[in-house]
């Protein structure tokens, strides 16, 4: 693989703005041009009239193809596809970059497919080398780390968020705008969507999580974990159980098969530390488990830990974070 590959970036606009995560794609994709002479190109898929492009040229692009659509949030993934693809030959990209979210694992692996390349998923580091890109991947829930060496051109990769330090903002810079408008109907549509009402901060971008487990015990048990979320300004994540019961929205769920979190501060209450679930918020700065079970494996991964009732534990810290705040 030649050194001086491209690197094609892919954004989604969030109202307007670059996300947590596509700051840190532009970051890694910045660390790698550096350090092998590449360039930075970003396919950025946004409503009308948004002004996303000018933010990446501030953030490292050279290049940003863009793809408007007037709804969206609406679109399957299956509908992204020829835009991306499009992008992707036009930069002659030998890397692209997704982040490790729920569009990105479905987007990636449809996407090396079509340009028949490789495919790497949940990726903490990567590297180009002479002739082949090497990505580092957690395996076994999380518990180890696999190097995989990718010889095959293009390759498609998502990175984990919190992994990769965001791209700095130079404000003077600028750049070329392409526009892309490819002229094909997907095969799919969609036909209902539900989204769950949040209120505060997004779990993505939350600095303090509140996870709850099957240790709850019913859904009443997320009422108590919110109030300690609210204290942290933080946001509540759940691990796989609760959401499949039903306490739970699903968006809340954090594991191998949901989010990938990494905040300052996790505070895991009844949750059972399984590797699935630790697969995706084993990189939280600190841990915090709060668990009845002394022999629980969250105590492994926890810097802190308490062992006792959550109805007891979380009010208590509560009151307790609401006393200091007072006082100060």
């Amino acid at each position: 693989m030649d050194a001086r590959a491209a690197i094609l970036v892919v954004i989604d606009a969030v109202d307007g703005r670059l996300s947590s995560a596509a700051l840190e794609l532009m970051g890694a994709a910045l660390q790698l041009a550096r350090k092998h002479a590449g360039s930075v190109s970003a396919v950025l898929l946004a409503g009308p009239g948004d002004s996303s492009a000018q933010q990446l040229f501030a953030h490292g692009a050279n290049r940003v193809y863009v793809a408007h659509a007037a709804d969206l949030a609406n679109q399957v993934v299956e509908a992204r596809l020829p835009i991306i693809l499009d992008a992707c030959r036009q930069a002659a990209a030998r890397l692209v970059l997704l982040a490790h979210d729920v569009t990105g694992a479905e987007l990636a692996p449809r996407l090396a497919f079509r340009l028949d390349g490789a495919v790497a998923t949940g990726c903490v580091d990567i590297d180009i080398g002479e002739s082949a890109v090497r990505c580092t991947r957690p395996c076994y829930g999380g518990v180890a780390r696999e190097v995989d060496r990718f010889d095959a051109a293009p390759l498609v990769a998502t990175l984990r968020a919190g992994i990769f330090e965001p791209a700095p903002q130079q404000p003077d810079r600028s750049g070329e705008i392409v526009i892309l408008a490819p002229d094909v109907a997907p095969r799919t549509r969609l036909v209902a969507r539900q989204i769950d009402a949040t209120d505060g901060v997004r779990l993505d971008d939350a600095r303090a999580i509140v996870a709850g487990g099957r240790g709850l015990q019913g859904p009443e048990g997320f009422k108590v974990l919110e109030a300690l979320a609210r204290e942290l300004g933080g946001a509540v994540g759940a691990s796989r159980v609760p959401c499949d019961l039903g306490w739970c929205p699903h968006s809340w769920q954090i594991g191998l098969t949901g989010k990938t979190v990494t905040p300052e501060l996790y505070v895991a209450v009844g949750i059972s530390g399984a590797g699935h679930h630790m697969a995706g918020c084993g990189n939280a700065k600190t841990i915090v488990a709060i668990n009845t079970d002394a022999q629980a494996a969250i105590f492994q991964d926890a810097r802190f830990g308490v062992v006792g009732d959550y109805r007891e534990v979380v009010p208590a810290l509560a009151a307790e974070l609401r006393r200091l705040k007072q006082r100060t």
